[in-house]
């Protein structure tokens, strides 16, 4: 799937290669929320509808029939009956390659003290990078590596290279910066399987 998606990026097709990531994002599995007590819904005539058009957590309203709607309202607070660390974190393949690419390679190869995980999806992780203020955000890595020789002799292995191709490309890249006034984000994407 990932080969047929790198083709659709080469020939430009946008809707193919949302097609094809989304097959490969299931491949993964999914992360579950645990969104048991999240949205109170219930079904009303018309002016209790209108009355909780007024509350402050009000979301959406459906009609299902000439005087009832479904009135959909997300409170405040909520309880949970079931663990929540448990619920949001699944172990499937994709935070597995995760903890293994952050274990095995990061913690190697960057100074942990310097970075800071923001987000990670299936196919990319965003870091903040504390560096020198000095240089600006066009200094990518070069203040957060601990082991510059460590991560040149392991580089190949853990980012995927075979020939010059659109995953060696962003992944020889490794750095693609958002400047927003003093923080640099870092999309590092991972092997696109």
């Amino acid at each position: 799937m990932a080969q047929k998606r790198q083709q659709a990026i080469r020939e430009g097709n946008q809707a193919k290669q949302l097609y094809f990531k989304n097959i490969v994002n299931s491949l993964y599995g999914a992360d579950r929320q645990n969104n048991e007590k999240f949205d109170k819904i219930g079904i009303n005539n018309k002016q209790q509808t209108y009355l909780k058009q007024l509350n402050k957590g009000f979301t959406n309203t459906r009609k299902i029939c000439d005087d009832r709607y479904l009135v959909s309202i997300n409170p405040d607070s909520f309880s949970a009956h079931k663990c929540l660390q448990e619920s949001i974190f699944t172990q499937d393949n994709s935070k597995f390659w995760y903890l293994c690419f952050i274990y095995f390679f990061l913690y190697k190869c960057i100074d942990l003290d310097r970075v800071h995980f923001c987000c990670m999806d299936t196919d990319s992780m965003y870091l903040a990078i504390s560096g020198s203020t000095i240089e600006g955000y066009k200094q990518q890595f070069k203040h957060a590596i601990k082991d510059q020789q460590f991560l040149d002799d392991n580089f190949k292995e853990w980012l995927p290279w075979e020939g010059y191709t659109i995953a060696e490309e962003k992944n020889h890249s490794l750095v693609l910066q958002n400047h927003r006034e003093k923080a640099s984000f870092v999309y590092l994407p991972n092997a696109l399987f």
